[in-house]
């Protein structure tokens, strides 16, 4: 199996991410990466760490079977895939070496490429992202080496897709996720509007945002903002109904559609249904 390292340091503290996990109507799927150029999302991306030496004459089956044991939603991830119309990429690497071997799931036949080092994997990977805005001198704490050795070559790892929800009863997909934690204010009164612009203590959301809005574009699926605490035991579900942007194509503003406040436990599967209708 891969070792799944992720920048989402909060991750094991969502209560109510992991109770949507447990819904049986509903599959819950994530991707660690959603690259954007221009007015398109260019590309999904995956990774996991191996401690198996990796070549260039690595077998592809081996790769695959790797993948396939570490993602159970794979065909699912690939049916999103190809309604974005982007292709799906899988990185496999290695710290023993610093090796890299980049799969591409979305097509049939066999297609691997090679790195010697992360540096070399970064800067092929640069070319899915705007030149010039796609990079940030801010720095985050506590990142896997993966990340970091991104981040010291000038081409970091891109933001991720918290999930894309799929219902199992009727065989498509829901929406897209972003789940929301607060800390400053309470899950009521927690608004995204408020971290939209740039401050001296902060980056601005409006660049995070704008993956979004080119998501829900691509795949005419809308948005859902879940917000939770640590401290809290409920939820705000919040559907987004449009994003304002910039003159720079980053959002500027949000446009929220239908908000439910509810305790976690009560969060179900006909809840989030009838929420994105």
């Amino acid at each position: 199996m891969l070792i799944k390292e992720t920048s989402e340091r909060s991750k094991n503290d969502n209560n109510i991410e992991k109770h949507i996990g447990r819904i049986p109507q509903i599959i819950q799927f994530n991707f660690e990466g959603a690259s954007t150029s221009k007015d398109y999302v260019t590309c999904l991306i995956d990774r996991g760490l191996t401690n198996q030496p990796l070549s260039p004459e690595t077998s592809s089956i081996e790769l695959y079977d790797l993948i396939i044991k570490s993602e159970p939603y794979w065909l699912l991830k690939q049916e999103f895939a190809k309604i974005l119309n982007v292709p799906w990429y899988y990185v496999i690497y290695n710290y023993s070496e610093g090796h890299c071997i980049v799969v591409n799931l979305s097509i049939c036949t066999d297609r691997t490429l090679y790195f010697n080092s992360f540096e070399e994997f970064g800067k092929w990977f640069s070319r899915f992202a705007d030149v010039g805005e796609r990079f940030s001198s801010y720095q985050e704490s506590g990142l896997p080496q993966f990340d970091v050795d991104l981040r010291k070559g000038g081409t970091p790892w891109p933001g991720n897709v918290d999930a894309v929800l799929y219902d199992k009863n009727t065989k498509q997909f829901i929406s897209i996720v972003e789940y929301q934690n607060t800390s400053k204010k309470s899950v009521a009164q927690h608004d995204n509007n408020d971290f939209m612009q740039t401050t001296p203590y902060r980056k601005g959301d409006g660049k995070r945002w704008r993956t979004h809005y080119l998501l829900t574009k691509q795949s005419n699926l809308p948005v859902l903002v879940i917000v939770w605490s640590r401290t809290e035991n409920q939820t705000n579900l919040k559907r987004i109904n449009s994003f304002d942007l910039d003159e720079k194509g980053y959002v500027s503003h949000i446009n929220w559609g239908k908000t439910i406040l509810v305790p976690i436990e009560s969060v179900s599967g006909e809840l989030l249904i009838d929420l994105m209708k």
